[in-house]
């Protein structure tokens, strides 16, 4: 079979930080992989892969999400035939935007899989995927509350999280911040959250 004649295929992977543990490349190896055990049939030379890097899922629609855009218009186009994601939390963490998002990809002719949830579109399960797609929001919103109560209780310590402002350095011991000397001029601020 000639890899014109084969079966064009996809993979989405997205991150919400570049700290997070599950990794683009490892999201997209796990899709290679997938699509390497569904047979000859389809082409796994040349994948089209669609990355959103440091991009939530959950605040961040679709539509202001680049990887996801174009994943879209290259569908539309009829540039591929199945889209492969690592799990369903990799399309998004609302329930509404989840389904609304597989069901583009369908009217195109796009078969859709989420490994991890043993989710496919040829094997259509809508009740399996609005379940996923509940179960996913609700972890969205329990991570985002225990990723701002940490960031509360660092600054509650003085200690920062991330780039300290201009005019400050991180002591890497403690992780506070203290303000520089630029020249005669003392740089000075308190770092809060509120």
């Amino acid at each position: 079979m000639s890899s014109s004649e084969k079966i064009k295929c996809a993979v989405y992977a997205r991150v919400s930080t570049d700290k997070q543990g599950d990794s683009i490349e490892n999201q997209v190896g796990q899709c290679q992989e997938y699509i390497s055990r569904l047979g000859p049939q389809y082409d796994t030379e040349d994948l089209l892969i669609y990355r959103d890097e440091a991009v939530s899922g959950y605040y961040t629609s679709m539509f202001n999400r680049a990887g996801m855009k174009q994943a879209i218009k290259d569908a539309r186009e009829h540039k591929f035939k199945l889209i492969v994601f690592k799990e369903a939390s990799r399309v998004g963490r609302d329930k509404q935007e989840n389904p609304a998002i597989i069901g583009m990809f369908e009217r195109y002719g796009v078969r859709v899989v989420a490994i991890n949830d043993n989710y496919d579109t040829l094997n259509k399960d809508n009740i399996t995927f609005d379940i996923l797609s509940v179960l996913s929001e609700q972890e969205s919103k329990k991570i985002s509350a225990r990723v701002s109560s940490a960031r509360k209780q660092k600054a509650r310590r003085g200690q920062w999280g991330g780039r300290a402002p201009i005019g400050y350095v991180v002591n890497p011991a403690t992780k506070s911040s203290r303000s520089i000397r630029i020249g005669s001029i003392s740089l000075r601020r308190f770092l809060t959250y509120t």
